[in-house]
This record gives C-alpha cells, structure tokens and sequence, in this order.
C-alpha cells in the first residue's frame, strides 16, 4: 500500500481505538478502507485525493445490498471526518446519502427448532455438551450477543432465585462501547447454572479466567461458538446462526408483554429505531385488531 495511505489509516485507526469499537467492527472498518483504498490506487490516487465523484463512482460500482453500502459510507464519513478534523483535508468528499433500507422483521426461531437445538450435542465430551447446551440457553433467554457470551467471568453472574418475579439470577454484560449492563435469567435456568459450576469447579476449570471453557481449558471463544451453531446446522438442518437467538429472545419478549423500551433495554440497544425492527403482528395482536372491527 502507498506509504502515505498506510500513515493516514494508521492514524486514524489509533484515533478509532478510543471509541472503544468492538474487535469485528474494527475489522469491517479496516477492510472497507483498505478496499476503497485499493479502488484509488487503480486509479492512480491516494486517499487524500479522492474526490466527490470517486466515492459515488466508487459506491456503485461495489454493487453491493443497502445495509452494505450505509456501512461503507459511514466508514468512509468518519474516515474523511477525522481528516478534516485532524487539518488534512479541508471538506469531506463524502457526500453520497445513505441508501433506504426496508425494514422486514428478522427471521426467528420456532418453539420446537429451539428446543432441537437445546437437545442437540455437538461436542465428543460430555462436559462440552453440558456447557454448549447452557450457553445456547443463555442466548435464547437473555438475547446477549455472541462476543458478550463469550466475554464473561465467574463474577458476571449472580445466582438468586426469586419465586416472587420468576428471575433467577442476574447476568453483568459489557457490550457495544464497553456499555455495562444488567440483564436477568429466568428462575428455570439456576439450576443448570448451578450444576454447570460445580461440574467446573470438580474439574478444577475454575482457575481459568472465562466463564465458559471447554472441558481442555480453552475459552469459548466467537470462534468456537460459531463452529458450534456450524455443527448445528448440519446435525439438524436448521438455518440456525448466533444473530438468530437474538432475534428470537427479542420476538418472544414483545409476544409475551415486555415493553419495548424493556426489551430495548434487555438488548442493549442505543435507541427504539433499532429494537423496533423486531414488532411483527402476532396471532394475538392480529384477534385484537379482529375483535375491535369485528362489527364494522
């Protein structure tokens, strides 16, 4: 790459590190600019040098879906912002709008393929399938997202059954932008938690610092979590991915009565846009609707 490209992302990277972006964001970030920069040097341009034009030619010519092409271009927009900002550049060249995306609410999971999956093992040893299993519980009950699974410590969890709310126990998460939350699990989850400790604690497990290992010591990492829900598609034939749990946590929650503000809460989510996506009408709401005009 042209040295003074690599100076440029170098900088702005080090500069990104204090938005405390998660490690997959920093990723996308790092490939969508190294992709535009690649495009100018085709070109025989640096990325100082781009113009208006090139960033609109250059987002057609990706041909990629809206979602895709509003990521590019708020990398680009905070790229060339923070040129501007740091005296590089003058103006953005960034001037192209943001595609319209429609929204459709998100695919979910039925009742019978989420409990398929709770009983379906994918590991050799059994304490791996015991911790999978509970995991995989905790992403349906608690809509927590891959990495901020795969982050927890013995800490993080609290073990307190409360018959009165039906909770049994509460979950510290660290999400997006090192955001600290507090999120419950349902009282029939303590018991497997509990038992997943003890087995832990048996195998002398504890001492590693995450939460979920696997029987040989090694984290859970988003890697391993992945190649689980990987052998979960191919055991059961459901087109099952992390994202998906979460989706259905959020789904079942508006079904069954919490707010939405709650669940935007329970998500994690920085406004109501994001967890709006997630309203669908359901059977329930669909007889109400039937009820109100059912006389004309």
């Amino acid at each position: 790459m042209n040295t003074d490209n690599q100076s440029l992302l170098d900088g702005y990277f080090k500069y990104m590190k204090k938005r405390h972006q998660s490690p997959r964001t920093d990723i996308e970030y790092s490939r969508d600019l190294n992709q535009f920069a690649g495009w100018l040097s085709s070109k025989k341009k640096t990325l100082v040098e781009a113009t208006k034009k090139d960033v609109s030619e250059y987002i057609m010519t990706v041909g990629v879906g809206a979602r895709m092409t509003n990521r590019k271009l708020a990398v680009l927009k905070t790229f060339y912002g923070f040129l501007v900002e740091m005296g590089t550049l003058k103006d953005t060249p960034v001037v192209v709008k943001m595609v319209k995306v429609v929204k459709n609410p998100p695919t979910i999971l039925s009742e019978a393929e989420v409990k398929t999956l709770f009983r379906t093992n994918v590991f050799k040893i059994e304490f791996d399938n015991i911790m999978s299993h509970l995991a995989l519980k905790i992403l349906y009950y608690t809509g927590l997202r891959v990495s901020e699974l795969a982050n927890l410590k013995d800490t993080d969890i609290t073990i307190d059954p409360n018959t009165e709310t039906g909770t049994g126990g509460e979950i510290r998460v660290v999400g997006k932008g090192s955001k600290i939350r507090t999120v419950s699990f349902p009282f029939i989850l303590s018991p497997e938690i509990h038992e997943y400790n003890h087995i832990r604690q048996t195998n002398s497990l504890a001492r590693f610092p995450s939460w979920l290992v696997l029987y040989d010591g090694q984290p859970f990492t988003v890697p391993k979590i992945e190649y689980m829900f990987k052998k979960l598609r191919k055991y059961t034939g459901i087109k099952v991915r992390p994202h998906l749990f979460r989706h259905t946590f959020a789904s079942v929650c508006l079904d069954r009565g919490v707010s939405l503000v709650g669940v935007k809460d329970l998500l994690g989510h920085a406004n109501l846009a994001t967890t709006s996506i997630y309203i669908h009408p359901t059977d329930s709401i669909k007889k109400e609707y039937g009820d109100a005009f059912r006389n004309g």
